[in-house]
């Protein structure tokens, strides 16, 4: 659910640079083949370290559309969730 309710608009179809970038047309069809794609743009030993984090954070200065709309708490808020995520395909 975490990102499908913010990455999928664009990774999962809508957006044909950033589907190449990380493919998430099957999140709602086959999760287990989406996370696959996620799991590429993760650091499971330093999760903080992972780029699906250093291209969103909007006090970085990666160049992405999606900032969580300048939002620090918001981000934060998904970094911890998805941590978690991270610890638990380890």
């Amino acid at each position: 659910p975490l990102f499908s309710q913010r990455c999928s608009g664009c990774h999962g179809g809508g957006n044909g640079g950033a589907t190449g970038a990380l493919d998430m047309t099957d999140l709602n069809k086959d999760s287990a083949k989406a996370c696959e794609q996620i799991r590429y743009r993760v650091s499971p030993a330093n999760p903080s370290a992972s780029q699906i984090f250093i291209t969103t954070n909007p006090g970085g200065n990666a160049a992405h559309p999606y900032k969580f709309g300048g939002n620090q708490g918001n981000f934060d808020s998904f970094e911890a969730a998805v941590s978690t995520w991270i610890a638990a395909e380890k």
